[in-house]
């Protein structure tokens, strides 16, 4: 606690570490002058105090991190809560041996985290409806899907909006009551809160570029390699896998 020992300290951290040393380079510079009693508490003391160390050691404050959304953790039939996303484009070789582009769409469940690929020739509604079609075919349990605010998904909505009000008679309602999907776009310029079906599109992405390389297979082919890869990654561990066989 004498002042004069902390001048010393002091002198040592800043004039010649330059505040690069910690406590060991600064107690075995001053050992080799002096003999400090209690010094490593001492040397800590008054490099805990440097105001240059301080302002550079700071951490940048973090955001408090909101709870999930309850769809993300509601325990519930896959796909129930669904994220639709493009990607691309895939090159392909077509009939004629030209190079066409061909796009990702891309289902994701939120709870599940499986996924469902199907390759689109383009981006029109026309060819996302028909693909919106084989989904909801395949997997019955839709109530609600969640997109981007990309164009075609903009006007796929109207248009099933349209289909729906003229489905809705009194004599199927009650049969399609089971089957109605909701439709919400992601809050504009917030593209951070589709992040769970965009990490998604990167899993997908990586291995396709590893099992294409620089070749360029038909649309059918590279259907099929998608297919496989959809396959590989809902088999992946959702949790850490233990080496223990106890546990």
């Amino acid at each position: 606690e004498n002042y004069a020992v902390r001048l010393l300290i002091k002198f040592v951290h800043e004039k010649r570490y330059l505040h690069v040393g910690g406590v060991a380079s600064t107690l075995s510079q001053l050992r080799k002058n002096y003999f400090i009693l209690s010094a490593r508490r001492a040397v800590k003391s008054v490099l805990k105090n440097c105001r240059v160390c301080t302002r550079f050691r700071v951490e940048a404050a973090m955001e408090p991190v909101p709870p999930l959304p309850e769809f993300r953790i509601d325990t519930a039939p896959a796909f129930s809560v669904t994220g639709v996303d493009h990607a691309g484009p895939i090159p392909y070789r077509d009939p004629q041996g030209g190079i066409g582009k061909s796009y990702i769409l891309l289902f994701v469940c939120p709870a599940t985290r499986a996924v469902h690929i199907e390759l689109v020739p383009d981006l029109s509604a026309f060819e996302f409806l028909l693909s919106l079609k084989k989904f909801l075919s395949r997997f019955g349990t839709t109530t609600k899907i969640i997109s981007d605010n990309g164009l075609s998904f903009v006007r796929a909505a109207k248009e099933l909006k349209i289909i729906y009000d003229h489905v809705k008679s009194p004599a199927v309602q009650q049969h399609l009551v089971n089957a109605e999907v909701s439709w919400e776009f992601i809050t504009a310029r917030a593209p951070w809160h589709g992040a769970w079906w965009e990490r998604m599109v990167q899993t997908i992405k990586r291995p396709l570029r590893k099992v294409l390389g620089r070749n360029t297979l038909s649309f059918r082919e590279l259907e099929t390699v998608l297919t496989g890869i959809e396959a590989l990654v809902n088999q992946r561990p959702l949790t850490s896998v233990q080496l223990d066989p106890n546990e």
